[in-house]
């Protein structure tokens, strides 16, 4: 039905357009009135149409890309944090967080690993990660511990 209903608003659209100026040589001001605000109801349907379609598009790309970083995020080996560390890493300052790691309070891939599961989390709930670099990060934080 939609489907339908744009292919018909489409020609009509392209025929008020390309006749339109000899047409209204032709009609009386009634009848010109009548049919230019019919032009201007088609188009603007035409256009709610096409926003529509538009929206509908962008909201099945971006659930496929949700669905596809989800596999992603699943997939990662992160470190198993206890709550308490976990909120005492998130809370702490830069300064806090490189001096528990110069006194081993926690290693890079605690932090990394906890930091990961936020942007994971928080991240995809408010929009905010248009791409991640996890499975990178993890190997370095790995690698400086």
């Amino acid at each position: 039905m939609g489907n339908t209903l744009t292919k018909t608003l489409t020609i009509a659209k392209d025929l008020l357009e390309t006749k339109l100026p000899s047409i209204l040589t032709t009609l009386t001001p009634k009848a010109t009135t009548l049919l230019v605000a019919s032009f201007y109801v088609t188009n603007t349907l035409y256009h709610h149409l096409w926003k529509q379609y538009q929206h509908r598009q962008a909201l099945k790309l971006r659930s496929a890309v949700y669905k596809r970083h989800e596999q992603q995020f699943q997939s990662l080996k992160l470190a198993d944090v206890d709550g308490d560390k976990q909120q005492r890493i998130i809370s702490a300052t830069v300064g806090q967080l490189v001096d528990g790691l110069n006194e081993r309070v926690w290693t890079s891939y605690e932090l990394v690993s906890v930091f990961i599961r936020r942007c994971g989390l928080m991240g995809r709930e408010m929009g905010l990660v248009a791409d991640h670099n996890y499975g990178p990060a993890i190997e370095m934080a790995k690698k400086c511990d």
